[in-house]
């Protein structure tokens, strides 16, 4: 057998277990974690950007762009996470959720459009205007929490 059709074998044998356990669905903790692990990320790069539109840290347009690519990537995330049956648990997800599925998910994607205008905008430089579609974003992403996430 040539080593190509043994490594083949190989990585086929060890990624089946992990696909089937995938495919046999995450547990609801899983679920929660996954989510609150995509959102604490997202606040990760989130919380400097609004300190430099702020003026509460000093404006670093380089490293507003890395968190702009960052949380552009991260916000398409989160959804997956929001499973049947995961509004029960150490989670400030509102139930409401599960009942008006299409209308949240308008809402995450909405965050994502602007996450994505976001690192678009960020890319030219231009502190007004990215300053303004960060605002943006931070209203897309308060909107959803208003209506679908339990206050701390």
């Amino acid at each position: 057998m040539n080593i190509f059709k043994t490594v083949a074998i190989f990585i086929l044998i060890s990624v089946t277990p992990q696909t089937i356990a995938h495919d046999q669905g995450d547990t609801i903790e899983q679920a929660i974690n996954y989510r609150q692990s995509a959102f604490r990320m997202i606040a990760w790069h989130f919380k400097p950007m609004g300190a430099m539109v702020k003026e509460k840290i000093d404006w670093n347009l380089t490293h507003f762009q890395d968190h702009a690519s960052a949380v552009a990537a991260l916000a398409r995330l989160p959804i997956n996470g929001f499973i049947p049956e995961s509004d029960f648990g150490d989670t400030h997800a509102k139930s409401i959720i599960w009942e008006e599925p299409d209308d949240f998910a308008e809402k995450m994607q909405a965050f994502v459009e602007q996450a994505g205008d976001l690192q678009e905008i960020a890319q030219n430089g231009d502190r007004d205007e990215i300053s303004q579609q960060f605002i943006q974003t931070a209203r897309t992403c308060k909107s959803c929490h208003k209506k679908y996430r339990e206050k701390n």
